[in-house]
């Protein structure tokens, strides 16, 4: 129904009054020493917590492990103690009790846990490798052919990663076919394993010196590998190696082993052999 002319209606508003109320906690730990049915009664055997703050007033647990007086005695008695003198009344309280009784010990029976055996993924990838299943990418290095899996080599190198995968790829290796010059044969089938197994095979000393000189590592960014060839390279310094093992410390910059090389030369009887070794 309109309202007459010149009439307007009331305003409304509400309002609320609620406390101000703030919250707290405190948590005393109370050792099951004290329920000493000994323990005197009253505020001889009074125990008290550490004062805390809440709503800005200072508070205490006033504990009696056997009660306050004669009438209590054999019971606990717990108070929360307003722990300073206040003008005015303050907010109300409430009082939390955890109890956590502790009846001995006792032996639980459970069920064996399963043996779990290692891990076999490297296993398995080495199987596949091996047997040559599903493979979509042949490389070419010194006139033999190595057929692996482009999605493997991909993931664990970035270099391989953008050769196969990426759009500057040429057109052979888009078609699944990788020529490989500068790496020996030995090395690149070493450097397959590792992809696969995180590991190299194993290697009779001509191999392995051949190899770990090889720059494979290197080249395709398979730093793990760089730092195992490295580490192998330092324990196979000697007269007729160390000069070609330095070069190629100083050339990949391998900190490590041209350490090695200069501890291997600092003694004066092996840099007299290897200045001789180099004369001949």
């Amino acid at each position: 129904m309109p309202s007459a002319p010149g009439r307007r209606k009331p305003s409304r508003s509400s309002s609320a009054i609620v406390a101000d109320k703030e919250r707290g906690r405190h948590e005393l730990r109370i050792d099951a020493g004290t329920l000493d049915a000994a323990a005197p009664a009253g505020e001889r055997g009074l125990l008290a917590s550490s004062p805390f703050t809440v709503g800005g007033h200072r508070w205490r647990v006033r504990y009696y492990p056997n009660g306050t007086d004669a009438e209590s005695k054999g019971w606990v008695s717990i108070f929360l103690f307003l722990d300073e003198d206040v003008a005015e009344p303050v907010d109300r309280f409430s009082i939390r009790c955890d109890i956590v009784v502790l009846n001995g010990f006792r032996t639980k029976e459970e069920a064996p846990s399963a043996a779990i055996p290692p891990s076999d993924l490297q296993k398995h990838l080495g199987d596949l490798l091996q047997s040559g299943r599903g493979t979509d990418v042949v490389f070419e290095v010194g006139g033999e052919a190595f057929a692996a899996h482009r999605c493997v080599l991909a993931a664990r190198s970035p270099v391989i990663s953008a050769d196969l995968l990426g759009a500057a790829s040429d057109g052979a290796a888009a078609a699944g076919v990788v020529r490989v010059d500068g790496v020996e044969t030995r090395a690149l089938k070493a450097l397959l394993r590792y992809a696969y197994t995180d590991s190299l095979p194993e290697m009779d000393r001509e191999e392995e010196d051949a190899i770990l000189r090889n720059v494979a590592a290197d080249r395709y960014s398979l730093q793990r590998l760089k730092l195992i060839c490295e580490d192998r390279l330092c324990r196979l310094v000697s007269v007729g190696t160390v000069e070609i093992t330095l070069a190629l410390a100083e050339q990949h910059n391998c900190d490590r082993l041209k350490e090695a090389c200069l501890q291997f030369l600092g003694a004066p009887a092996n840099l007299r052999a290897a200045m001789g070794a180099r004369g001949q």
